[in-house]
């Protein structure tokens, strides 16, 4: 007799919007490195020179003096690091890390609406004891669009349907 498994699962996961960051970059000090490296990689560097963090459940600023290093793949697939500090509006530093990637704009084409490339992120944050622990101990997703002056990154909690 075959074991069978039961192919509905225990529980589903929900997103819950709880905050944006609008980053503020600087495309004049970045850089990508315009050949490949002998493993077939190109590298970058994106300053990020502030912005904000708004939304129902975190609100602050993103500090000057961080920045994302890209990894630019064969496939011209970029794998972002992004790496930040946010100050909340109690004072609370958050050390944000955020990885992801994007969908690149394919070689000759026009450049797309920010609105039309897949952009999505996985961060964590390292959260001080306090009101804001939550952050550290919590997954979210982040979907991004680039602006006139960085990028919009939406992020959702993820947590069991029912449980926020």
């Amino acid at each position: 007799m075959a074991l069978t498994r039961e192919s509905t699962p225990q529980t589903r996961p929900q997103l819950d919007y709880v905050f944006t960051i609008e980053l503020d970059l600087d495309h004049q000090k970045s850089r990508t490195r315009g050949e490949r490296t002998p493993s077939g990689l190109r590298y970058g560097y994106i300053s990020v020179d502030g912005g904000h963090v708004y939304g129902p459940r975190l609100s602050g600023r993103v500090l000057p003096g961080g920045g994302d290093g890209p990894t630019i793949g064969m496939d011209d697939y970029p794998a972002f690091d992004a790496r930040y500090i946010l100050e909340l509006d109690d004072g609370t530093l958050v050390r944000f890390e955020n990885r992801g990637m994007r969908e690149p704009t394919p070689s000759g084409a026009p450049a797309l609406d920010g609105s039309e490339i897949y952009f999505r992120t996985v961060p964590t944050m390292r959260v001080p004891p306090g009101p804001h622990e939550w952050l550290g101990r919590s997954i979210f997703i982040g979907a991004g669009r680039h602006t006139p002056t960085g990028n919009r990154i939406d992020y959702f909690l993820v947590s069991e349907a029912g449980k926020a």
